[in-house]
Protein backbone atom coordinates (compact mmCIF):
# COMPACT_ATOMS: atom_id res chain seq x y z
CA UNK A 1 0.00 0.00 0.00
CA UNK A 2 1.36 3.28 -1.05
CA UNK A 3 0.74 6.29 1.38
CA UNK A 4 0.19 9.45 -0.46
CA UNK A 5 1.52 12.89 1.57
CA UNK A 6 -0.36 16.36 0.27
CA UNK A 7 1.54 18.76 -1.67
CA UNK A 8 1.99 21.99 0.67
CA UNK A 9 2.71 25.51 -1.09
CA UNK A 10 5.61 26.71 1.22
CA UNK A 11 5.41 30.29 -0.74
CA UNK A 12 1.38 30.77 0.12
CA UNK A 13 2.47 29.34 3.85
CA UNK A 14 5.08 31.64 4.04
CA UNK A 15 3.45 34.76 3.11
CA UNK A 16 0.43 33.64 5.63
CA UNK A 17 3.58 32.76 8.41
CA UNK A 18 4.31 36.39 7.86
CA UNK A 19 0.92 37.98 8.29
CA UNK A 20 1.58 36.94 12.09
CA UNK A 21 4.18 39.93 12.16
CA UNK A 22 1.87 42.27 10.74
CA UNK A 23 -1.59 41.81 12.48
CA UNK A 24 -1.18 39.53 15.56
CA UNK A 25 -0.21 41.94 18.33
CA UNK A 26 1.07 38.74 20.55
CA UNK A 27 4.15 37.91 18.02
CA UNK A 28 4.40 41.78 17.54
CA UNK A 29 5.32 41.94 21.41
CA UNK A 30 7.64 38.96 21.22
CA UNK A 31 9.73 40.10 17.96
CA UNK A 32 10.15 43.78 19.65
CA UNK A 33 11.31 41.38 23.34
CA UNK A 34 13.67 39.35 20.95
CA UNK A 35 15.11 41.97 18.77
CA UNK A 36 15.61 44.25 22.33
CA UNK A 37 17.43 41.32 23.60
CA UNK A 38 19.42 40.92 20.49
CA UNK A 39 20.64 44.28 21.22
CA UNK A 40 22.64 42.99 24.04
CA UNK A 41 24.56 40.42 22.53
CA UNK A 42 28.46 41.14 21.97
CA UNK A 43 29.34 39.07 18.68
CA UNK A 44 33.15 38.17 18.63
CA UNK A 45 34.78 39.58 15.35
CA UNK A 46 34.43 37.36 13.01
CA UNK A 47 31.61 35.69 14.41
CA UNK A 48 28.11 34.85 13.24
CA UNK A 49 24.40 33.82 13.84
CA UNK A 50 22.35 31.27 13.00
CA UNK A 51 18.58 31.44 12.79
CA UNK A 52 17.17 27.98 12.72
CA UNK A 53 13.55 27.10 12.44
CA UNK A 54 12.27 30.79 13.37
CA UNK A 55 9.81 30.80 10.50
CA UNK A 56 10.50 32.73 7.29
CA UNK A 57 13.48 34.72 8.94
CA UNK A 58 11.74 37.91 9.99
CA UNK A 59 14.29 38.01 13.06
CA UNK A 60 17.15 37.47 10.55
CA UNK A 61 16.84 40.55 8.55
CA UNK A 62 16.52 42.49 12.09
CA UNK A 63 19.65 41.26 13.40
CA UNK A 64 21.39 41.69 9.89
CA UNK A 65 20.89 45.38 10.41
CA UNK A 66 22.73 44.85 13.66
CA UNK A 67 25.35 42.58 13.42
CA UNK A 68 26.72 42.86 9.42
Amino acid sequence: MQVSTPQVDWSSYAQKYDMLLTYNPFYQQLFLEVVEIAHTWEIPKGGGIVDIGAGTGNYSLEWAQFFP
